[in-house]
């Protein structure tokens, strides 16, 4: 076997990696989950949870004002997918704040096309058409989410939300 001195690192070496105990890192040095951050607006902040394959719960986010960082049911949180996350505390005056929900989507990197599922998601849905495959086994729906204020009116689409996306 070749000695470090007569090895060519840049044909042979792909990978290195370095063993530290965790005693040796300070705790900060860590991404920052679970918490709270400052969100840059007024006094509001976000935190976000790892998953927890134990409970089983996704990777999460919650968010609220500084004062209400202790009381779930002052806060709104949503899945890393765009669903809620605790739907019995989830507070809808928070949750349905323009600043929140903007938020909430940068923080989970959901895209244009996925919406945050709220309190009265079931009710925005609106089925355009129904195709089923050649055996019949399969549906196939196009559905959009309208906005709850023009549900009567020119039925503007918006982003379908994250737990319709199947």
């Amino acid at each position: 076997m070749n000695s470090i001195e007569d090895m060519d690192f840049e044909e042979t070496v792909t990978d290195i990696s370095v063993l530290v105990s965790e005693t040796l890192i300070p705790q900060t040095f860590f991404a920052l989950e679970s918490q709270w951050q400052h969100a840059g607006y007024k006094d509001w902040r976000y935190r976000l949870d790892p998953p927890n394959p134990e409970i089983p719960s996704m990777r999460h986010l919650h968010i609220a004002k500084v004062k209400h960082q202790t009381a779930k049911n002052m806060q709104a949180s949503w899945n890393e997918n765009g669903t809620r996350h605790d739907k019995q505390t989830f507070n809808s005056k928070v949750g349905d704040q323009k600043f929140v929900r903007e938020l909430a989507k940068k923080i989970l990197k959901l895209g244009p096309d996925i919406g945050l599922e709220d309190h009265s998601t079931s009710n925005n849905i609106v089925i355009e058409a129904v195709a089923f495959s050649k055996d019949a086994k399969e549906a196939y729906l196009a559905i959009k989410r309208v906005n709850k204020h023009d549900l009567n009116s020119k039925n503007q689409p918006q982003p379908v939300p994250a737990w319709a996306h199947w």
